[in-house]
């Protein structure tokens, strides 16, 4: 069922793994346990400086940082947003999202915060977009690592000419069914994530390799 057609107070909510605090851990703890937010935002356009949200996904996820292997979904928040200006026609016809559907809508403010503080990293596909667009509603976001799955992973050496989420995805037999909603759009990238790169390791573990986009205090 699409993320989408939840309430924004919804999410499953899963037991956390030993060494996992439910806080932001600065390093890894006895297993080597962390926590990721996997982050998706649809908006009225594509500046961050004029444009808004209008829904925002989020997946946060525990992990063995050592690995890549993903351990257990933690928790899930999906909520839709009235914006303060008009949805671009080309937005509309991507998320398909407009006035009637957003009419009185609030993002949840407490909890957003509050899995950000949980998570150790923050991951999106296309970071410096959903990056643009968190970080001006919520400035904390700006003091957590940031990844790339479209950036940071070197698909085309896998054989993948298009880094597109659903074309990835079809790649690996993943359903992109609600793609470009963002609680769908956050499911989709951690199922890609936990995909085996020809190294026998989930592709997750090859993001991380690399630098953060965005670091600690650059916000």
């Amino acid at each position: 069922m699409a993320l989408a057609q939840r309430t924004a107070a919804e999410g499953r909510s899963g037991t956390p793994p030993r060494g996992f605090s439910g806080r932001r851990a600065r390093r890894p703890g006895a297993l080597g346990v962390q926590a990721g937010l996997i982050v998706d935002v649809e908006t009225t356009g594509l500046d961050p400086f004029r444009d808004e949200i209008v829904e925002l996904g989020l997946l946060l996820f525990a992990l063995n940082a050592r690995t890549g292997e993903a351990l257990l979904i933690i928790d899930r928040y999906d909520g839709l947003r009235e914006p303060t200006r008009s949805i671009s026609s080309g937005a509309m016809a991507v998320h398909g999202l407009g006035p009637a559907d957003l009419r009185g809508k609030a993002l949840d403010a407490a909890r957003v915060r509050r899995l950000v503080e949980a998570a150790d990293f923050l991951v999106a596909h296309n970071a410096p977009f959903d990056y643009g667009f968190l970080t001006r509603l919520y400035p904390e976001a700006g003091l957590k690592p940031w990844h790339c799955s479209m950036r940071q992973i070197n698909w085309r050496r896998y054989g993948f000419q298009s880094r597109r989420l659903e074309n990835l995805a079809a790649g690996h037999g993943l359903s992109a069914a609600g793609a470009h909603r963002a609680g769908p759009d956050c499911e989709l990238v951690f199922h890609l994530l936990q995909q085996r790169a020809p190294d026998g390791f989930p592709y997750l573990r090859e993001m991380r390799g690399h630098r953060p986009l965005f670091r600690v205090g650059t916000a």
